[in-house]
Order: structure tokens, then C-alpha cells, then sequence
């Protein structure tokens, strides 16, 4: 059988699941989380996608999580957009669960590993992928390697704050981040 592995994103509102051999998705899944579940609520989420996408002999699970990570230790700091998630020891809980290897990182930095190892980055040794979605991220790649930063937040910027305007900004906008 081929090498396979999962890959996870983690966003405020959704948990997506992808069964990736030889560097394509070869069957995925996508589920709703509600950011302000408990943190076992938002875990079952996880573990829900991670369960559709499962077949046997799996070389490990990589996550790409919206916060700060320490990602030696797969610990996961101070979610903004799930708040439940203070300090979560994830890479022990999912390792403890499914007995395989598993990596965790900011989901920016694993956008940006994955442009540049399967996409539009292939040819670029330097490269910032930014992601938007519930929050803003950068994950930024110097040299070939992904550059972390203290605690994985090389490229993370604070959540933007959205203005919606009676009449037009100063931009002449009506809503401005």
C-alpha cells in the first residue's frame, strides 16, 4: 500500500479533512465547528473529520491550527476565534487516539508549506502565502524553509476589526478592515 497521511485545517467555523497520497487529496471532509463549543466539543470535530477521511497504515496526521503553536510540543495557545482553546496539548491527545505521528503548526504556515512544495510556489525559495477566512494569516518561507518565528507567529497579524459605516469612510468605503 502507499504512503498516505491526513491533513487537517482548522478554521473558526469549519474543520476540513483531506486524505493526501503522494501529494494529492485523494478524499476529503468538511464540517462545521462552532468556535464557542467546550474545547472537547471542537476536539470531536476534529476527530469527526479525521474519521471520515481514516484508512489503515497512515504514516500520520498534520494539522494547521488558526493560533499560535508551539510546534515542537503540538501545543495550541490562546485560540482568538475558538476560545475554549487556552492551552491545548493537541499533538499528545490526537497521537494518544489514533497511535501514529502527529504535526501541528499555524494554518498559514502549512498554506504556505503546501504552495510550496505542491503549488504555485514550487520554483520560489522565498514566498508569503496569506490566508483569509474567519481571521488574516501569513505564513512566510525564507531560504526553501519555513520560517516560524517565536511561537509560530512570524507572519501572524491581529484579527482585523471590520467598520461598517452609516455613509462612506474616509476611502470612501462603506465597510473598512
Amino acid at each position: 500500500m502507499e504512503t498516505s497521511a491526513i491533513g487537517i485545517d482548522l478554521g473558526g467555523t469549519n474543520v476540513r479533512a483531506g486524505l493526501v497520497r503522494k501529494g494529492k487529496v485523494v478524499h476529503s471532509s468538511a464540517g462545521r465547528i462552532a468556535g464557542l463549543n467546550s474545547e472537547s466539543e471542537v476536539l470531536d470535530s476534529i476527530c469527526a473529520a479525521i474519521e471520515a477521511v481514516w484508512q489503515d497504515g497512515l504514516s500520520g496526521i498534520g494539522i494547521g491550527v488558526p493560533s499560535i503553536v508551539d510546534p515542537k510540543r503540538g501545543i495550541v495557545y490562546d485560540t482568538v476565534n475558538i476560545p475554549s482553546w487556552k492551552e491545548v496539548h493537541l499533538k499528545d491527545i490526537l497521537e494518544a487516539k489514533y497511535n501514529i505521528p502527529v504535526w501541528v503548526n499555524n494554518d498559514a504556515n502549512c498554506f504556505a508549506l503546501g504552495e510550496k512544495y505542491y503549488g504555485a510556489g514550487i520554483e520560489c525559495n522565498t514566498l508569503a502565502g496569506v490566508t483569509i477566512g474567519t481571521g488574516l494569516g501569513t505564513g512566510i518561507v525564507l531560504g526553501g524553509k519555513l520560517f516560524n518565528g517565536a511561537h509560530c507567529g512570524a507572519g501572524e497579524r491581529s484579527l482585523p476589526s471590520v467598520r461598517v459605516t452609516p455613509g462612506a469612510c474616509h476611502a470612501g468605503h462603506r465597510i473598512c478592515l
